[in-house]
């Protein structure tokens, strides 16, 4: 009897705060169809999950089915917890960190989460290693806003040329700490990192 209720303890602490929830419905010509779509986290879904943006007047956006986009769910992240983001985290550190994605565009490396506020966390990674993150939201343009902690990280330098820079390091360490010093550029680096040795 204790360890069912150790069991169901454990299970309530590893649920997630945050749950979907429908705040409003429309009625919409999709496809040749009326249907019903739904308002969840400040976005309109279809019945099948592709994501719909309300124009002026009665036109609606939607996002075409032949997207390469994976949907997953609709529990909306913490947006608290995006500021604690790091470049270079592993998928998995994310997913450990964050959850699971909302829905993910596996081969270009783009992970989307949204929040109850319609506010979406992008990610992009590049070679399993989070190299961008922004806020996206139609008052932050088209380019979003940038998450801070990777802002910060990134310092003014180009996201790919980062890359770059990071996987000459690791693929040809000698090379790269004759060009670039016995230390590298700290900045390319994690602590988990093997050294790098000339």
């Amino acid at each position: 009897m204790c360890d069912f209720r150790v069991a169901m303890l454990l299970g309530m602490l590893a649920a997630p705060a945050f749950c979907q929830k429908v705040t409003a419905t429309a009625n919409v010509r999709i496809d040749g169809k009326v249907q019903v779509v739904r308002k969840i986290n400040g976005r309109w879904w279809s019945a099948d999950n592709r994501q719909l943006t309300p124009n002026k007047g009665s036109f609606w956006y939607i996002s075409s089915d032949k997207a390469p986009a994976e949907f997953y769910h609709h529990n909306p992240v913490d947006l608290r917890r995006t500021d604690q983001l790091r470049l270079f985290m592993s998928q998995d550190e994310v997913r450990d960190y964050l959850g699971d994605p909302n829905e993910t565009m596996s081969t270009a490396g783009i992970w989307r989460y949204y929040a109850e506020d319609g506010t979406a966390v992008m990610l992009r990674f590049f070679a399993d290693e989070l190299l961008m993150a922004r806020y996206e939201r139609s008052d932050y343009g088209v380019k979003g806003r940038a998450v801070p902690s990777i802002e910060q990280e990134l310092d003014g330098r180009d996201p790919y040329a980062l890359a770059a820079d990071r996987s000459w390091q690791r693929r040809s360490p000698a090379a790269y700490a004759r060009t670039e010093g016995p230390h590298g550029d700290s900045k390319l680096t994690r602590p988990s990192d093997p050294p790098v040795h000339p």
